[in-house]
């Protein structure tokens, strides 16, 4: 049975080459095969890994397409996907599936792509977070973390202003983008390690843009304008690993990034390393990510929960208000991705 919680790469098999995903143009080229057959495994290959960065705590995955006597070798993360050129993967000597998978097994976790920023919670945290959150007042958000028993804990860090680290240990995530690019938010009801109380988090890839602020900036000018009805921010940063990360062991130097953040921040690969191959192939400019972690001390319900039409219209009321006040402040409305399903309940 599949595992998206624990899978470490997948690898989809087909029986002829006619279901292979891409079909090799020569000189370097590469388009998609655009037959049904290579649509429906395209399609495939997108949803595995879509399930497997929303299930899992990474920064990238691998995966293997075979296809035939084809084989292709894919890097997944937030900014797309590279993927190699057919190889032969019958061949006797020298067989690069092989190595792949030889090499593939004596990685480290991180070098497989699992995020450093969030290990396995200790037997403590995971008690102190059950007992935290059976005290939550709103039952539908005790259960979405799910069962400890399917769902691992984890703790996560989270850098606030003067780089202090911050831990939270979260279950399953109570929402997520199912998309392999972009932003991807997923929200988590978490655990704050040092005040023993509950909180929201929010897990995303922002677009590394210099003209797209991150979003607590918007929130602490939000507060400075005394807009009405907001959530009560506590902090957030781009996420910064211990040791600064290394995922390209290539010789050819690649593109620099916009560098909106730290350059030991983590962020995608993918629109870098598109300088290695064709540019005229890939069409439009690929876009970067930096990945962020941003946590409100309030815990709210979902925008569905409402009792009846009027509290309903007062909940939208309210956020009316907020939108008026922030237009009077000249400051720009805060965009809202699976925010909206946190939407905090006004009485």
């Amino acid at each position: 049975m599949t595992s998206f919680l624990h899978m470490e790469m997948f690898v989809e098999l087909k029986r002829d080459a006619l279901y292979d995903p891409f079909r090799d143009l020569g000189e370097g080229m590469m388009g998609e095969r655009t037959s049904i057959n290579g649509s429906n495994t395209r399609g495939q290959c997108l949803l595995y890994a879509a399930n497997q960065l929303a299930y899992q705590h990474r920064l990238f995955a691998f995966s293997l397409v075979i296809c035939g006597q084809n084989a292709r070798f894919i890097r997944w993360d937030r900014e797309g996907g590279v993927v190699s050129a057919a190889v032969d993967c019958l061949q006797c000597k020298n067989n690069p599936v092989i190595e792949f998978l030889q090499r593939f097994n004596q990685l480290t976790a991180e070098q497989r792509g699992w995020d450093p920023t969030a290990v396995p919670a200790t037997p403590e945290e995971i008690e102190m977070f059950e007992s935290a959150v059976a005290k939550v007042e709103i039952e539908s958000l005790k259960l979405t973390v799910g069962d400890r028993g399917i769902y691992p804990r984890f703790r996560l860090e989270v850098r606030g202003a003067n780089h202090a680290v911050s831990y939270y240990v979260v279950g399953r995530a109570l929402d997520y983008s199912l998309g392999v690019t972009g932003r991807c938010t997923r929200g988590f009801l978490a655990l704050d390690v040092s005040t023993k109380k509950c909180v929201f988090l929010k897990d995303m890839w922002r677009p590394d843009v210099a003209a797209v602020k991150p979003e607590h900036v918007w929130y602490e000018k939000l507060a400075e304008a005394k807009v009405p009805h907001l959530i009560k921010f506590k902090h957030a940063s781009d996420v910064v690993p211990s040791t600064p990360p290394i995922y390209y062991h290539g010789t050819v130097a690649l593109d620099r990034t916009e560098a909106t953040s730290r350059d030991d921040a983590q962020r995608g690969l993918t629109s870098r390393l598109k300088c290695l191959f064709h540019s005229e192939s890939l069409g439009t400019k690929l876009q970067g990510h930096i990945h962020y972690r941003l946590v409100q001390s309030e815990i709210c319900r979902s925008l569905s929960e409402f009792t009846n039409s009027r509290h309903l219209v007062l909940v939208v009321l309210d956020s009316l208000k907020g939108e008026r006040w922030a237009d009077l402040a000249v400051i720009i409305p805060l965009t809202s991705d699976c925010a909206v399903q946190h939407a905090r309940r006004h009485s």
